[in-house]
């Protein structure tokens, strides 16, 4: 056997076994399921003081998913958390340090005027508020209907988000994570499509030219070889999952950059059970390929 056909095997293992870990996290970040899902289960938990309805705390953890994970589109992310925001205002759940108050002390500190003048310019209403603060006005009746369907510029919406408190909004250093997260997909994106593709054109080298045993060994080396990372990293996660966590992090991310308060919304939409579920997802998915290319590499070692 030539060297080619010495390494070609091997490479083809490493590549499938790359492709059965890849295939359990595009199971956690393609679909929604697994997000919606678990922050249905979890979500605000941890914080009971929080000023969200379950509902509302489970569609900004999609929006969240969403932008990190789809589009990066973060007008629709600022939109939706501002959107739940005035409607906590208008149900007197909003407090110090809400979209609301931040709102306040923009217009305070832009119209340098007193905070009892400032709230009484401001309306109740976010929009009402930003119509007054970035241009327009809202003296006559008329205008109450363009204020229903006003929507604010990513620039106004950005600077309200970034004053009020992150119990109420991602803060731009919740903002910045999200948009490391993304980074580093994008980066790693066309890296797993090319394993893909070596993993296909090398599974199909080594078919035609070592024959089936030799295929079948090497689908049961990197299923096998798969669940047996993967079960070493489920008992360290059943241990300490802080810990793996944490080190999981550190690889793709500036020390530190991933930890927020407790009642942080980040903290609050995804909890840590949040994160137990996605891994639980990601563990059960890629044992299960995994076990499936070992099962398929027996029988074609034992046919």
């Amino acid at each position: 056997m030539g060297l080619g056909n010495r390494i070609v095997p091997v490479v083809c293992a490493i590549c499938l076994a790359v492709s059965f870990v890849a295939a359990g996290f595009v199971a956690v970040a393609v679909p929604d399921n697994a997000t919606t899902s678990l922050a249905d289960a979890y979500a605000g938990t941890t914080n009971p003081t929080t000023p969200f309805s379950h509902e509302e705390l489970c569609d900004m953890a999609l929006a969240g998913k969403r932008y990190t994970f789809d589009k990066n589109d973060r007008f629709a992310l600022n939109q939706a958390i501002y959107d739940i925001n005035a409607q906590a205002e208008a149900d007197g759940r909003a407090h110090r340090g809400s979209l609301d108050t931040a709102l306040w002390d923009e217009m305070a500190a832009r119209d340098k005027v007193s905070g009892a003048d400032a709230a009484s310019t401001a309306s109740t209403s976010l929009f009402f508020g930003l119509l007054n603060t970035f241009g327009g006005s809202c003296d006559e009746a008329d205008d109450l209907a363009r204020m229903r369907i006003l929507q604010p510029s990513v620039e106004n919406v950005d600077t309200l988000l970034a004053q009020a408190s992150d119990t109420y909004v991602l803060d731009p250093e919740a903002i910045e994570h999200l948009d490391d997260v993304f980074g580093v997909l994008a980066t790693a994106e066309p890296v797993v499509l090319g394993v893909f593709i070596a993993a296909a054109l090398t599974a199909v080298g080594v078919g035609c030219a070592s024959g089936r045993r030799t295929f079948g060994t090497v689908l049961l080396c990197a299923g096998l070889g798969t669940i047996a990372l993967f079960a070493i990293l489920g008992i360290w996660a059943a241990i300490d999952f802080e810990g793996l966590f944490a080190v999981f992090h550190s690889l793709f991310f500036a020390q530190g950059s991933w930890v927020f308060s407790a009642d942080s919304l980040l903290i609050t939409m995804y909890p840590e059970p949040f994160w137990v579920g996605m891994g639980a997802i990601w563990l059960a998915t890629t044992i299960a390929v995994s076990a499936v290319s070992a099962i398929a590499g027996f029988a074609l070692r034992h046919a």
